[in-house]
């Protein structure tokens, strides 16, 4: 920017004694003073543009953290609720018993007798494997998943891909969801 500044000039005159006070005309000066706070100032604005642009990577960042585990909750929520669906369709008369039934998540190396064992609903109605495709179908003739019923008292196929505890948090959406995930249907008797 560019100050104004007034220059003075005293004029002394020996003949009459007298000085005059002359003011010379406005002119327009940029000093060093004035370019320095406008560098200052640019400073100030540039780390501050850069404080916000900071934040908002790492809002970004956060945001789609949050969006990715946001899919994989609800692909394992999608997940459980076909192996629900799938042990109430398995068992003979649809699961019964006092209490709601329960499906847990099965060890690839045990059978589902022995986890049903290890909870109050102890008596395993099924061992149920489940796969479901991502996407929305287009005709009626075009699968959505697979499944397997392995029977109670076996591990069955014991691939350790087949583990949802073993999986990664992810699994359920990076892996095009093609492993199947086995479970139990347990009852309380």
């Amino acid at each position: 920017a560019i100050v104004p500044v007034i220059c003075e000039a005293v004029v002394s005159t020996q003949s009459t004694g007298m000085k005059y006070l002359v003011f010379a005309l406005m002119v327009s000066v940029a000093t060093p003073r004035t370019v320095d706070i406008e560098n200052d100032q640019l400073e100030v604005k540039m780390a501050s543009a850069e404080k916000s642009l900071a934040k908002m990577e790492n809002t970004l960042k956060a945001l789609t953290a949050e969006i990715a585990q946001m899919e994989q909750d609800l692909g394992w929520q999608a997940q459980h609720a076909a192996a629900a669906a799938a042990c109430r369709g398995s068992t003979p008369t649809g699961g019964h018993g006092p209490y709601g039934n329960r499906v847990f998540a099965k060890e690839n190396t045990r059978s589902c007798d022995s986890i049903c064992a290890d909870t109050i609903f102890s008596a395993c109605d099924a061992d149920i494997s489940l796969q479901g495709f991502p996407g929305k179908v287009t005709s009626y003739t075009e699968p959505v998943g697979n499944y397997y019923n392995y029977g109670c008292t076996t591990p069955g196929n014991s691939n350790v891909l087949f583990d949802e505890v073993k999986a990664a948090g992810d699994a359920v959406v990076t892996e095009a969801n093609h492993w199947y995930y086995r479970y139990c249907c347990c009852r309380k008797p």
